[in-house]
């Protein structure tokens, strides 16, 4: 990021910490079917704009069946989300095949 190199153990500091973020979102979207309970909020709406960034690391979210499945619900359904997810998307798609996947 901005000509910075990240050493591999930053890395990986890095990975650990979403992977943490996400067993917390799965556990969440297991007690309810939004962030902040049964209706769509602010929070469901920032938090799957920055989730559905890690398309640039090729995240594979089948780990998380409930969070795959509310972030396609909040992104690829929501068609004011997916036309401005769309162009992060673009960059992803390009972007993925030069990292490692996680």
């Amino acid at each position: 990021m901005l000509g910075r190199t990240f050493e591999d153990h930053e890395l990986e500091e890095a990975k650990d910490r979403l992977r943490e973020s996400i067993n917390d979102l799965e556990m969440r979207l297991s007690q309810t079917r939004y962030l902040s309970g049964d209706e769509m909020s602010i929070a469901d709406i920032s938090a799957a704009h920055e989730l559905d960034q890690t398309r640039f690391v090729a995240l594979d979210l089948s780990k998380w069946p409930k969070t795959k499945a509310w972030l396609y619900h909040m992104v690829d359904e929501q068609p004011i989300m997916l036309k401005y997810s769309k162009i992060m998307r673009g960059f992803a798609d390009k972007a993925k095949k030069r990292v490692a996947k996680l």
